[in-house]
């Protein structure tokens, strides 16, 4: 498929300009792909120069060095001994021309590079008359073939482009275009259905028009038919992966750090407030002196380029300033989830192979309950004041306050490299350290904000985690690439949200599908339609509230995306397409290569044809999500996890074709025809609560340990009208002897909230697979509905696992009890 290469603009430009690179007359000598003229003293011509004396014998000049006026070149020593200087190797030598030695022909005295040409000086006059003759024409021709290859590479170019505007014309039918009272509007073949009431779930801002003279399926208020905004987005998705591609590749070239370009944003705006928090306001200034202290702080303490360093607060300025401190120096730091505890909490910061860890006051209970598990070397360094006295760390208050505020010493760090490692549950086992790289963190960043149109006049609301790959990568990200002014705030509270979006300001939110929905459950009031916010971004809104939540609250768009945490294939929803989590380009797959591929539900294994390559989903079916795995390419390397194993569990082979890679999302989802993706579920052992991943391997093993049985298994269970699944533990019982109360008391002190399973289901036994592994299927089916089940049921209300009646189930259901 090298023909391909020649249809590329700029490829063809560069070809045909190669075709003028040529010599053209006789008085021009090509070698080594450089044109040589003969003349009387030193001088560049092009790549080479050419020295003649009288004497006689010659020779060039080459790597664009010019031959230096003040060397002694007549000294016959130091032509006998020639020496190669700033890469050029010359000298003059009256023998050259008694060693048998003919015009082109290497000479073995000097570097192999060079090449002797001799020549009769007594004919310089007519060398010089056809020089300055063949410079006019050489120019002119040079000029002419420059202009065909310029016009030559304009038309492949227009070609391309129109080809592309072709393919994308023809998988948008435009049946019936009209403009009545500036709405333009238009019908979809492809939309297969006839009420006009249901062209709701196909476009953003819609407006029914139900006199109208023909069936309309859909139209836009903003005059952009449904057929054109589709097209439209196919263009912009193009552009931002372009400009990614060629941003990230002149970052590689530059070496340059997610940590410059917050300099080079903060030597812009210095007086604009950069982090605004509770009472405090930080600006760019402010914040980069506190990165260059933290900087200087840990490189005299010896950090070096590849050590890690954990963070354990809740949000707040300090903890994006030490990320962003440690990285200028080269080191790595760990974000830890701070809702962790015990076992989870020494695993995360083990597995991360932390050198030191730098914590809040208000951690230090939890984190001197772990500290018998975690090194002896391990150095502790606190901000605030603390909470317990049975540790005894560095606090940094004071000793950040004397140190200095100037750039720390150059590190070379490359923008492949590790950043920091965010921590995820994956699909079994315990917290993974995920790495994300300069990379990553940037296209992320800058998908986000392209698709948003987040600018330095922004002020954005980010109350997520700073420990989540949303909340600390795309929400932190807009404060260092785009000047966005960033709000943070240490938890999310939904009867302050709208108050605190009026009093910051706000024109920008980040959101998790819980935050929408607990926004909506809120009490009316005029705060809520008093704001500035014209946009939110983030994941997991469901489409049952989606429509609802823009019209009570009035926020203009939606930015729904999906991200796997360590994955390769970020997608967005760029244009409030309701219920879908992204989009990706069908005009030019191959530029962005993610797809569905289907899986058997019943065993979980991919399905593939008879060559072994998966097959992919098509329009409308199910399929797990993953992405191409290009080994040189930024933005499609997986980076994995710390651990080599985890890593290659989350690597399928021949995927796209025979020998390839592709990273597993462990997630189903469905595409439409337009490109469209739409979430439905999560594969293996792990469900999403509370908009965190729950991976059940981990509370299956917990449960044991405290209730001393063999058998326990978790699964995730949908509560109708609620985002995600809920946890629900089916314990094999045979003796009766379970303590329920004793059990959610360990339960408190051993998961997360999110964690812990929200339904008991008593049972005898547990079905089980041929490798003796535990059937979860039919349990998740049969759900805690007490018609199905007929074992003892058991929900967490107020703090207490109380039976589950008939009841009970239906105020579940109806929102009436509260979970």
């Amino acid at each position: 498929m090298a023909w391909l290469e020649l249809l590329k603009p700029w490829t063809l430009f560069l070809f045909i300009s190669q075709l003028t690179d040529s010599c053209s007359d006789d008085s021009w000598r090509l070698i080594n792909n450089d044109c040589f003229k003969i003349m009387d003293s030193p001088r560049l011509f092009g790549n080479a120069s050419v020295l003649c004396l009288e004497t006689g014998g010659v020779l060039l000049s080459y790597k664009n060095r010019q031959v230096l006026s003040d060397l002694d070149i007549t000294s016959p020593t130091w032509l006998e001994n020639s020496q190669e200087m700033d890469n050029i190797t010359y000298g003059l030598h009256p023998s050259l021309k008694h060693k048998n030695l003919t015009n082109g022909q290497r000479c073995p005295s000097f570097s192999p590079n060079s090449t002797l040409i001799t020549f009769d000086c007594d004919a310089l006059s007519t060398v010089v008359c056809q020089l300055k003759h063949s410079n006019t024409e050489r120019g002119k021709g040079i000029h002419l073939k420059l202009l065909v290859a310029i016009v030559i590479s304009g038309v492949i170019f227009t070609i391309f482009l129109a080809l592309i505007v072709y393919s994308a014309k023809r998988r948008l039918d435009d049946v019936d275009g009209r403009e009545p009272n500036t709405v333009v509007y238009g019908k979809y073949k492809h939309l297969h259905q006839t009420e006009v009431e249901k062209c709701k779930t196909f476009t953003d801002n819609a407006i029914v028009l139900k006199d109208m003279p023909t069936p309309v399926n859909g139209e836009q208020s903003n005059g952009v038919p449904v057929e054109e905004s589709v097209r439209i987005k196919h263009g912009k998705a193009l552009q931002v992966l372009i400009k990614l591609k060629l941003q990230t590749k002149k970052y590689i070239a530059n070496e340059t750090t997610i940590a410059d370009l917050f300099s080079k944003t903060a030597a812009k705006y210095p007086n604009k407030d950069c982090i605004l928090f509770e009472k405090q306001k930080w600006t760019y200034r402010d914040v980069e002196i506190y990165v260059n202290r933290v900087a200087n702080y840990f490189q005299e303490e010896g950090y070096q380029k590849g050590d890690v360093v954990a963070l354990l607060m809740e949000n707040r300025p300090e903890y994006v300033c030490f990320w962003l401190g440690l990285s200028k120096i080269g080191a790595v730091a760990a974000l830890i989830n701070y809702n962790l505890r015990n076992q989870p909490l020494a695993h995360s910061v083990k597995a991360a192979e932390s050198k030191g860890i730098v914590f809040a006051g208000d951690m230090s209970l939890a984190l001197e309950e772990i500290m018998p598990s975690l090194s002896r070397d391990l150095k502790l360094y606190c901000i605030g004041s603390m909470a317990s006295s049975g540790i005894s760390p560095i606090y940094m208050d004071p000793i950040l306050q004397k140190s200095p505020d100037f750039p720390p010493r150059k590190v070379r760090v490359k923008f492949t490299d590790k950043l920091f490692y965010v921590f995820t549950s994956g699909t079994t086992g315990l917290p993974k350290a995920a790495i994300i790289s300069h990379s990553r963190f940037n296209y992320m960043t800058v998908a986000v904000n392209q698709f948003m149109n987040l600018t330095e006049e922004d002020v954005l609301y980010d109350c997520l985690p700073l420990y989540h790959t949303a909340g600390g990568v795309v929400g932190v990200g807009q404060m260092i690439i785009a000047g966005t002014t960033l709000v943070i705030k240490k938890k999310f509270s939904a009867s302050r949200f709208w108050d605190d979006c009026i009093e910051y300001k706000c024109t920008a939110g980040q959101y998790i599908g819980e935050i929408c929905r607990y926004l909506l459950a809120q009490p009316v009031k005029p705060a809520e339609t008093q704001h500035k916010v014209r946009v939110m971004f983030g994941n997991g809104l469901k489409p049952q509230i989606w429509a609802e939540f823009q019209k009570r609250f009035g926020v203009a768009q939606m930015g729904e995306f999906y991200g796997a945490t360590e994955g390769n294939c970020n997608t967005i929803n760029p244009d409030n397409r309701v219920g879908a989590v992204g989009f990706t380009t069908m005009i030019a797959p191959a530029l962005y290569p993610i797809t569905l591929i289907k899986i058997d539900e019943r065993t979980g294994e991919h399905i593939r044809d008879r060559n072994g390559v998966c097959i992919r989903a098509k329009p409308g079916e199910p399929g797990e999500l993953v992405g191409k795995i290009v080994k040189g390419d930024a933005l499609r390397e997986f980076d994995g996890y710390v651990n080599k194993q985890a890593t290659d569990k989350k690597v399928c082979s021949d995927v796209f074709r025979k020998g390839d890679q592709a990273f597993l999302t462990g997630d189903i989802l469905m595409m439409d025809e337009f490109g469209y993706f739409y979430f439905r579920d999560r594969t293996g052992d792990t469900f999403r609560w509370k908009g965190e991943n729950v991976s059940t391997n981990e509370v299956e093993a917990v449960i044991s340990n405290i209730i001393k049985l063999n058998d326990a298994v978790v699964y995730g269970v949908e509560i109708p009208g609620l985002e995600g699944r809920a946890g629900m533990a089916t314990i094999v019982d045979e003796t009766n002897s379970l303590d329920l109360d004793h059990l959610h008391s360990a339960l408190q002190k051993s998961l997360p909230a999110y964690a812990k399973p929200l339904f008991i289901r008593i049972k005898k036994s547990v079905d089980t697979t041929g490798t003796f592994k535990l059937k979860k299927v039919d349990l998740r089916k049969e759900g805690f509905d007490p018609s199905i089940v007929k074992d003892p049921l058991y929900c967490l209300i107020s703090g207490k696992y109380q039976p589950i009646t008939e009841q009970v189930y239906n105020d579940i259901c109806s929102g009436k009890i509260r979970l």
